[in-house]
């Protein structure tokens, strides 16, 4: 996958400029990948900066039910690009956002039991995710 995306030294998140710290690039699937970082001095949350190639999409995944897995929040946002945030919510109800550089900043939090899945448009996308605790294997379950 052509990285033109820099790795990061901050972040900025709820309106904070953050210090952050590179860990590790994880290949999700073909055309997706996730740059994981941790925030410097706070070990409570985790960053995943997730890259999209064009009409490519994330698996489809589910947050844990588990209650072995604390989950305080998972939050879901644009960094650039445009695609698409498809959100089925436990309680039955979908929502879809449809997002681009252009119509500005957006995130959403994402709650347990839910699925989401994020698809790529023209020129393809980079969303973040922000974890809190930090993401662990078993938080989420892929559905495809």
């Amino acid at each position: 996958m052509n990285n033109e995306f820099k790795l990061l030294t901050h972040f900025e998140f709820r309106g904070e400029l953050r210090c952050v710290k590179f860990v590790e690039t994880v290949k999700v699937r073909d055309g997706v990948e996730c740059d994981v970082y941790e925030f410097d001095g706070n070990k409570d949350e985790d960053l995943g900066i997730i890259r999209v190639v064009e009409k490519m999409e994330t698996p489809k995944q589910r947050v844990s039910l588990d209650l072995k897995f604390p989950i305080e929040f998972t939050e879901e946002g644009l960094v650039s690009g445009s695609g698409e945030l498809i959100i089925d919510r436990f309680g039955g109800l979908v929502d879809v956002y449809v997002v681009n550089s252009e119509t500005g900043r957006f995130s959403t939090l994402v709650n347990r039991g839910d699925e989401m899945k994020w698809k790529a448009r023209k020129g393809g996308l980079v969303a973040y995710e922000v974890c809190r605790p930090p993401y662990q294997t078993g938080r989420y379950i892929d559905l495809d």
